[in-house]
């Protein structure tokens, strides 16, 4: 296991940064940030095979039917509960969803022997019909919920515009009366409390007038409801309230179709965070112009053509960065790297690094394909010099700590990694340390 001191001097967390940015899921990206090298070579030629396929796929198959969506495990969490139900904004969402699955099942329909690993995953994903048919029945593409969504809304609508028209037809009589009296000239129907009201001047109010719901706030304005709307305006609160509750029904029956596949639909979210996953890997590998590295069972290495991947990031061209090719293991299993200042020798110890750290979590690579990585299960790096201001510790003492552990912790598996050792400290001193390690 690589400590994550280790991972962050090699600025590995920057390498899952780039990777969560181009997550399309929330669950993907939580992925991307918990990536971590792995010690099983098998399990690390899978991954990588699995970038493989989706490089393959970005470069030279139709666009991917992948889009970027909302926690779905969130909504499907809410409406485990019986008699819970998802609002028509958050159906259309888990339509959106079920039909992505759909999209990628068809996508990989006639491409199994191509790339046989992603085409499993996508296996294993529901594509629930009837929830698709029972959401597009009940709701419209703005959210709204259709009259066609049942019967019983369909009449309760009908009814309720008819009351509607009886209220404004009324109202509009009043005022237009009002108007030829010239008793008022800014007549205007509107809504207070849910009730359709008119303005009346406060010294023509009389109890006969109707009832009042507000007043302006200079006060010289009431909003009545006149009696002849009352029974009406009443009418029409009941419909509203039956309106609603006849939607509930057919939200919560849509929402029961959704907890009967609950424990697929969640499975398919896993699987499609895992596809989003393998899409942000190959996403990483296409910037990079990288490759998949030859994963070996010895422990050394062989670095050919390599370039720093942030360096990479930054450049934004391959050719304006330097390529390093070496060897570690093997024949030999020390390597001294010399220079002058700013020649790039920490830029070269951390490309060695991130590079391993890359490949066995499953990354491409910016180097050769013929790159050979070996079994490197430890990995420890003393590079910079950050002080260690938890344990209170001077820069020097802080170098030292971490090479003491590497050395007592190390075995046949393990990278070390020392820059400038012995640097914070008297020469010749620091060069008695260097040729004590």
């Amino acid at each position: 296991m690589i400590e994550d001191e280790t991972l962050n001097i090699l600025e590995f967390d920057k390498i899952r940064t780039m990777l969560a940015g181009k997550s399309l899921t929330p669950a993907g990206k939580e992925l991307a940030l918990a990536i971590h090298p792995l010690e099983s070579n098998n399990d690390i030629n899978r991954i990588l095979d699995e970038t493989s396929e989706m490089v393959e796929i970005l470069r030279f198959e139709e666009p991917f039917p992948l889009q970027r969506i909302d926690d779905t495990s969130k909504l499907l969490h809410r409406v485990a509960t019986e008699g819970t139900y998802l609002d028509p904004a958050e159906l259309i969402k888990i339509r959106i969803f079920i039909a992505l699955c759909g999209g990628l099942k068809k996508y990989f329909r006639n491409k199994a022997d191509k790339y046989p690993l992603i085409y499993e995953l996508t296996r294993g994903m529901s594509f629930e019909q009837k929830i698709i048919d029972a959401i597009d029945k009940a709701i419209d593409k703005t959210g709204e919920v259709k009259d066609s969504a049942s019967p019983e809304l369909r009449k309760i609508r009908i009814e309720r515009s008819s009351t509607r028209n009886k209220i404004l037809s009324r109202l509009e009589k009043i005022v237009k009366a009002r108007t030829q009296r010239g008793t008022y000239q800014d007549d205007i129907i509107t809504v207070r409390d849910g009730r359709y009201v008119v303005p009346i001047a406060e010294g023509d109010f009389t109890s006969r007038s109707g009832v009042v719901h507000d007043r302006s706030k200079s006060g010289a304005t009431l909003y009545i409801e006149p009696i002849e709307t009352v029974e009406l305006n009443n009418r029409l609160r009941k419909l509203d309230s039956d309106e609603d509750k006849e939607i509930i029904r057919i939200l919560i029956s849509i929402s029961d179709l959704i907890r009967e596949e609950l424990s697929s639909l969640q499975a398919s979210y896993d699987i499609y965070a895992r596809i989003d996953f393998i899409h942000t890997r190959g996403e990483l590998s296409l910037q990079l112009d990288a490759n998949r590295p030859v994963i070996i069972s010895e422990s050394r290495v062989k670095l050919i053509d390599a370039r720093h991947p942030l360096l990479l990031a930054q450049a934004g061209k391959k050719t304006d960065v330097v390529p390093l090719s070496l060897s570690l293991g093997g024949k030999f299993d020390a390597l001294i790297v010399t220079g002058p200042n700013t020649g790039g020798k920490t830029v070269a110890l951390k490309t060695l690094g991130i590079l391993i750290l890359m490949a066995r979590s499953g990354l491409h690579i910016p180097a050769n394909e013929k790159t050979e990585i070996g079994t490197i299960t430890k990995v420890y790096a003393d590079i910079g010099d950050e002080q260690s201001i938890e344990l209170s510790l001077s820069t020097f003492s802080s170098h030292l700590s971490r090479i003491i552990r590497a050395l007592h912790e190390c075995d046949d598996k393990s990278l070390i990694l020392l820059d400038e050792i012995g640097a914070g400290t008297d020469p010749k001193e620091g060069a008695a340390l260097a040729e004590a390690v």
